[in-house]
C-alpha cells in the first residue's frame, strides 16, 4: 500500500535523475580534467605559504628599518630647513 503511494515520487525521481545524468556525467568529466590544476595550485599555495613564512622575519626587520630611516628622513628635512632658516637669518642679519 505505502509503494503504492509512493510510486508517482519514484517515477518522477526517476525521470529526474535520467534527465539530469549528462550534466552529472559532463561535471564530473570536467572534475577529473581540472584535478590536475586544482592539485598543482594547491601544491603552489602550500610552498607560497612555506615561503612567506620563512620569509617574514626579513620583512619584519625591512619594515622596522624602513620605519627608522623614515623618521630619520623626516628629521633631517627638519634640521635642514631650519638650518636653512639659520642661513637665511645670517644673510639677512
Amino acid at each position: 500500500m505505502f509503494t503504492r503511494e509512493f510510486a508517482p515520487f519514484t517515477r518522477e525521481f526517476t525521470r529526474f535523475t535520467r534527465e539530469f545524468a549528462p550534466f552529472t556525467r559532463e561535471f564530473t568529466r570536467f572534475t577529473r580534467e581540472f584535478a590536475p590544476f586544482t592539485r598543482e595550485f594547491t601544491r603552489f599555495t602550500r610552498e607560497f605559504s612555506r615561503f612567506t613564512r620563512e620569509f617574514a622575519p626579513f620583512t619584519r626587520e625591512f619594515t622596522r628599518f624602513t620605519r627608522e630611516f623614515s623618521r630619520f628622513t623626516r628629521e633631517f628635512c627638519v634640521y635642514r630647513e631650519f638650518g636653512h632658516y639659520i642661513q637665511l637669518v645670517h644673510l639677512f642679519a
